[in-house]
């Protein structure tokens, strides 16, 4: 509700749910059912939505609240933001432990397989202005990469740093941006440890300089394998972060 002040944007409380049919029923009888069941879901959903909107330190916007029926989670989310041409999906995280990590939850999930940009935010988070947005950046492809993070800050008038992390053994290869970019982004490197893994080396600076998102662009064309031993740092980050998390599927 934050994000949609800031950027006037069109708000949808989106609810996936699904209705077992029990093998005795009828095709009338199950509809029924369903019936009464996604009336009852709706009405809670509504009643919750009003307790929110009642708090005094909730941004007051236009929302509405749908349901989806579906199975499977993720894919009903995904089939919904296509049909109604959503430009962000927003989605909490609330940490998993170890099982969860290694095969995915929704948050994570939803972060590999989605085409549109997902916003992850922590559990603990606490409701603040967005104001600098902390874009970690490799050498590939980020002048793309980058008109796609200004595009996100730009409209809420949020400063962008671009971060370029480092080994100690690595030689510096100075970025330099020219006037394409209708917004002013600082650059930064910071040297980790061999021992470090990336995670780490970007929750260091997240700790020091307290951005209001972290940004990532991600692959997606992984086998399951690859996943389990090689985490990829969205996904890996979408853990246990502090701050909201805004991933972007990576250009092949």
């Amino acid at each position: 509700m934050q994000l949609a002040k800031q950027r006037n944007a069109e708000l949808i409380i989106l609810h996936v749910f699904y209705v077992l049919k029990a093998t005795s029923w009828s095709d009338k009888t199950y509809k029924t059912y369903f019936q009464r069941a996604e009336k009852n879901i709706q009405q809670d959903l509504s009643s919750f939505m009003k307790t929110i909107v009642r708090a005094p330190n909730i941004p007051k916007v236009a929302f509405s609240v749908q349901l989806t029926h579906g199975l499977d989670t993720v894919e009903s989310i995904l089939a919904y933001a296509e049909k109604e041409a959503i430009t962000y999906i927003c989605i909490s995280t609330r940490g998993a432990g170890m099982i969860k990590k290694l095969f995915g939850t929704n948050t994570s999930d939803l972060i590999r397989r989605s085409d549109l940009p997902v916003i992850a935010v922590p559990k603990t988070w606490r409701l603040k202005p967005i104001k600098k947005v902390l874009y970690a950046a490799d050498f590939k492809g980020y002048t793309r990469e980058l008109r796609k993070v200004i595009a996100f800050a730009g409209p809420i008038n949020a400063r962008v740093d671009m971060l370029h992390l480092i080994r100690n053994d690595e030689h510096i290869h100075e970025i330099t941006l020219g006037k394409e970019f209708n917004h002013k982004v600082h650059v930064e490197y910071k040297k980790i440890n061999i021992e470090n893994t990336v995670v780490e080396g970007i929750d260091e600076v997240v700790k020091d300089q307290k951005p209001s998102v972290v940004v990532f662009f991600t692959h997606q064309n992984r086998s399951l394998m690859d996943r389990i031993l090689f985490p990829g740092n969205a996904e890996e980050y979408c853990f246990y972060g502090k701050v909201p998390l805004l991933t972007f599927q990576k250009a092949d």
